[in-house]
């Protein structure tokens, strides 16, 4: 590496820096001056309260979340400040700051120039229901944080960082289990290469990704198991078993994944600075009036979280979103498909229970939503209908650059 490229390495790093603090201070200037229960805060606020008096992570009686580490890093900030707004607030400020840059580094690894990814990024961060909910004092401000790391460390293949990251997560909210489809993905994938003989499979690639599995369920179990069971918990526990199903809502978690993958193959038609065809422009066109009506229409059958979405200025803005989408799946000729798998296995919770509030399903929207595309998508549609058509099963495969590049999620 020559100076001058090192040089530029290194300017970039700092940018990156910069820009994801700036983020985190722009979070930390729209908090209040004090701490302020605004909805279900007032539970986690009991939650790091008793974990003070039981000198261990303590989960109050009305979460799910089992907020351990939500809880424990705001006791420690405590610790050392002797002030409970600046370990509130510092932490809600941090967290959108790491979310920010995990983010932005992994647009940067496929090639999108940091002042685009920036762009990008606030652009989705300051959306009502998502910056509200970095706002609030609940799990999901570290959960979103940590969910952008273990993408990007699963997309670089360092697992070693998506481990300790995943316990963190798994720690503040159940639902991160989930996000071993990332590990699991890659496994499966090595595994069906050789047609299933374990014998052939190169443990080079499938180490990091197993032990990230093992260890992630291992770490779910430890928190299940020695966390205190809430009362919330066993009641959600038991309407778990009756399985209602997610009814009308059933179409919304897929429609927030499809929304996702539109607005990665719209960013990265822009920066090929790609010249649709007619035929393209008429099928983007239809596309993303679909998508914006239905965008609309979806956030109207969902419990909304921030008055703003209630607006008027609301549903343009929804079906604009929608329509980025739609367009963008026009011209959308890759995915990464270790985190459609993720974003499928995050839907699983609202197809198995009637979840209607719009940040659950976010996170299938995060996933997607970052270009970080590798393996051919209708290269992996063909293979998978082969497969099913009864060719072998190594007929279902990653190109070798997927590998090569470094851009898989295996080693």
């Amino acid at each position: 590496m020559s100076f001058s490229s090192t040089f530029s390495f290194l300017n970039t790093q700092r940018l990156l820096v910069f820009a994801s603090l700036a983020y985190g201070f722009l979070v930390w200037l729209a908090l209040p001056d004090r701490v302020v229960a605004i909805d279900d805060d007032f539970g986690y606020l009991r939650s790091i309260q008793e974990t003070w008096q039981h000198g261990r992570p303590w989960t109050h009686s009305f979460l799910v979340p089992f907020s351990a580490s939500t809880s424990v890093l705001v006791c420690l900030g405590y610790a050392v400040t002797g002030s409970m707004a600046f370990a509130v607030h510092s932490h809600l400020a941090l967290n959108s700051a790491v979310a920010f840059a995990a983010g932005l580094a992994l647009l940067r690894r496929v090639g999108v120039p940091l002042g685009v990814g920036a762009w990008v990024l606030l652009i989705i961060l300051t959306a009502p229901t998502v910056m509200f909910m970095q706002l609030m004092l609940t799990s999901v401000s570290l959960y979103w944080a940590c969910l952008w790391v273990c993408a990007w460390s699963a997309f670089t293949k360092r697992w070693w960082i998506f481990i300790p990251t995943f316990f963190v997560a798994i720690g503040t909210r159940q639902s991160a289990l989930l996000w071993l489809a990332l590990p699991g993905w890659v496994v499966a994938m090595e595994i069906w290469k050789t047609g299933g003989k374990i014998s052939r499979v190169d443990w080079g690639q499938t180490r990091g990704p197993l032990l990230s599995g093992i260890l992630g369920f291992a770490a779910f179990l430890a928190f299940k198991w020695g966390m205190n069971e809430t009362f919330a918990q066993r009641h959600y526990a038991a309407a778990m078993k009756e399985l209602p199903g997610a009814g009308a809502l059933f179409w919304i978690g897929p429609a927030f994944l499809l929304c996702g993958c539109g607005w990665g193959g719209w960013l990265m038609t822009l920066l090929r600075r790609e010249r649709p065809s007619a035929h393209r422009m008429m099928i983007g066109a239809v596309l993303a009036l679909l998508a914006g009506a239905l965008a609309v229409h979806g956030y109207s059958l969902l419990s909304l979280t921030h008055h703003l979405v209630r607006d008027p200025w609301a549903k343009p803005m929804l079906a604009l979103t929608g329509a980025v989408g739609g367009w963008g799946l026009s011209g959308l000729s890759r995915v990464w498909v270790p985190a459609i798998m993720a974003g499928i296995a995050g839907m699983i919770p609202q197809w198995l229970y009637v979840s209607g509030f719009d940040y659950y399903y976010i996170e299938s929207f995060f996933w997607v939503s970052s270009p970080a595309f590798t393996g051919w998508l209708w290269r992996f549609i063909r293979a998978g209908g082969r497969v099913l058509l009864g060719s072998p099963a190594r007929s279902l495969w990653y190109p070798r650059s997927f590998y090569s590049s470094g851009m898989g999620g295996a080693g």
